[in-house]
């Protein structure tokens, strides 16, 4: 690294370390530090996402988006139980499924079949296409064959793809490596810093099979209502999900978890009050409005009044 690229570096992480920064400053010290985190699948996941944020159309959030599209439309198709109708023929984005769902797998299930991870991707990719008919098949399939199949199909993968704290411990270690200054200081505003990642994340567009779109979106990990007088309920921690729609389902699962509690992030114009069926006051936090990250107050304050969203499935 050139040291007068350096120096650019340690003033950013001067900033931040003395509370001065806002969120174009991290969006800024992501971007630099990219380079530097080939070894540190988060930072580096993340650093990207941050880096092309208009749309993603590759990296390990768009994967796990596609490979849970694709999980869902298989299901909605064949149902839940991982079985094929016929391995001799079936559609052709099930084989694109497979190959994802390869590296969402514990080695330990693969072990249970007496396989390794390079043959169930030998295997997989070995299948034939016919892109005309956008159909896949096994010609003679075998018994061992079926088993690795309905394995990879079995089992939904809604999980979380990365946490705040195993992040924002790559982030520090990429620090300590390069032997940049400041440290301790920025290390006391990890909170904030992971806010400010979550504002530059949300509703960033990922790309889906046929042109579709998926999204990142800002939510709590708990719920979004509580009913008045409880005011002093908790609504959870920040959560990036991720979401797509298929027909006239809305999907969401776990992408970011976080350890930010939502009450000590979000103004009081982030919440919306209502009545429901009974007459109880409820409490809603409401992200599906436009708001903006105020780096003074370090909360999320609404710009506008809330919108409204058709009712969602989560998962």
């Amino acid at each position: 690294m050139k040291e007068s690229e350096k120096l650019k570096i340690a003033k950013i992480i001067e900033k931040i370390a003395n509370e001065a920064f806002d969120e174009n400053d991290v969006d800024l010290l992501l971007i630099k530090l990219r380079d530097l985190s080939k070894e540190f699948s988060s930072f580096q996941e993340i650093s990207n996402f941050v880096a092309h944020n208009k749309e993603r159309d590759q990296g390990i959030f768009r994967d796990s988006l596609n490979a849970n599209y694709y999980y869902v439309l298989y299901s909605l198709e064949f149902g839940f139980d991982g079985k094929l109708i016929n391995l001799s023929m079936f559609p052709l984005y099930i084989k694109r499924l497979l190959m994802l769902q390869i590296d969402q797998v514990d080695s330990k299930e693969f072990s249970k079949l007496k396989v390794n991870k390079k043959f169930v991707k030998d295997l997989i990719h070995s299948i034939e296409e016919n892109k005309q008919l956008d159909r896949a098949y096994i010609e003679d399939a075998t018994k061992k064959q079926q088993n690795i199949i309905e394995m990879l199909l079995s089992t939904p993968y809604f999980k979380s793809v990365f946490n705040s704290d195993c992040f924002f411990k790559e982030f520090l270690n990429i620090l300590n490596k390069y032997s940049f200054p400041h440290i301790l200081g920025f290390s006391k505003q990890a909170e904030k810093i992971i806010l400010c990642i979550l504002f530059l994340l949300k509703d960033t567009p990922i790309m889906l099979p046929n042109s579709k779109k998926g999204y990142l979106r800002l939510y709590s990990n708990t719920k979004n209502t509580i009913e008045v007088p409880s005011f002093n309920a908790d609504f959870g921690n920040f959560i990036l999900l991720g979401e797509f729609t298929i027909g006239n389902k809305t999907i969401l699962y776990p992408m970011f978890s976080t350890s930010l509690d939502i009450s000590k992030y979000c103004d009081e114009s982030m919440f919306q009050f209502s009545t429901n069926t009974g007459g109880s006051l409820i409490k809603y936090l409401t992200f599906n409005q436009e708001f903006y990250l105020d780096c003074k107050s370090w909360k999320l304050i609404a710009s506008h009044t809330v919108t409204t969203t058709n009712q969602i499935q989560t998962v």
